[in-house]
């Protein structure tokens, strides 16, 4: 149960940092976002490993990092793309799809198979997800589901989640290979690294932009990512991934509810509410039921 408990709290932090990054949007483009997150959180990172010291490496956890670094690297500046684009309690809850996508996945990869119960719970948590935008609904469901794939935010979050998917594996595999800290401060370094050199060649002038705007708003994004980040791997070391994922998934949509409502003032949250409550009913049956 305590890497269940590390991952709500993990859970419930990543919502305050799409918030962060939403606002920072406002001031930033999304590749000093991302940049910024990445580089600003690899000291916190560093100190993480120096602290546990340095693991044994097996040689296969460079080929997994080589396939897992350039998903993430695409897969986050999607996701800050489409938080531009569209409210996020109304796209970030389709994120909930990946623990559907990982129930395959996790099998293939790791051998790892929800029993009944948790299968009805990560299917609660997707269908909370789709009633979140109840407001569609009346007009079918086919209507809701043609609509999710009609708008540009909604389909990247799906490519996202599908691909994520993947990355929750490779997670878990580099980890076993090596270590959570190492995992982390290579991963992120690696981010760091590509999106410096890639910002220097084409997006020099950007830098001078980021001093002149809100600086805080990236500096506690990368702060809260990292101590997130850290505290989910952790938990995900002694749980399945797909029941830590949907886990994490329902925390970070009915906190994005939630922020959503209260920064943003979006609308129609009393749908978002009634899905956010089965969605709890889902993750009620991967904690206790499991």
């Amino acid at each position: 149960m305590s890497g269940f408990i590390l991952i709500i709290i993990a859970s419930l932090l990543y919502p305050s940092v799409d918030v962060l990054k939403k606002k920072a949007t406002k001031s930033y483009t999304v590749n000093i976002i991302f940049w910024a997150v990445a580089t600003f959180s690899v000291p916190i990172y560093a100190i993480f490993l120096w602290k546990n010291g340095l693991p044994e490496i097996d040689p296969t956890f460079w080929l997994i990092i080589a396939i897992d670094v350039p998903l993430l690297i695409i897969t986050n500046i999607l996701l800050i793309k489409s938080e531009k684009l569209a409210p996020i309690s109304a796209t970030l809850p389709l994120l909930s799809f990946t623990p559907v996508f990982l129930i395959a996945t996790s099998y293939f990869f790791l051998g790892e198979l929800p029993n009944t119960y948790g299968i009805i719970g990560i299917l609660l948590v997707v269908a909370g997800a789709i009633l979140l935008k109840g407001e569609e609904l009346r007009n079918g469901l086919m209507a809701r589901i043609k609509n999710i794939f009609s708008h540009k935010a909604s389909l990247y979050i799906i490519i996202i989640a599908l691909i994520w998917s993947f990355n929750a594996n490779f997670a878990k595999m580099a980890m076993q290979k090596s270590s959570i800290e190492f995992y982390l401060f290579a991963t992120v370094l690696i981010e760091a690294i590509f999106m410096s050199i890639w910002m220097g060649m084409r997006h020099r002038h950007h830098y001078k932009k980021m001093i002149t705007g809100h600086l805080p708003l990236l500096i506690s994004a990368a702060i809260i990512t990292a101590v997130a980040n850290i505290l989910f791997l952790i938990g995900l070391e002694t749980t399945f991934v797909s029941y830590a994922i949907a886990i994490k998934r329902g925390g970070l949509i009915i906190g994005s509810i939630v922020l959503g409502a209260y920064y943003f003032k979006e609308t129609n949250i009393k749908y978002r509410i009634f899905g956010a409550a089965i969605m709890l009913g889902g993750i009620a049956f991967i904690l206790l039921l499991n």
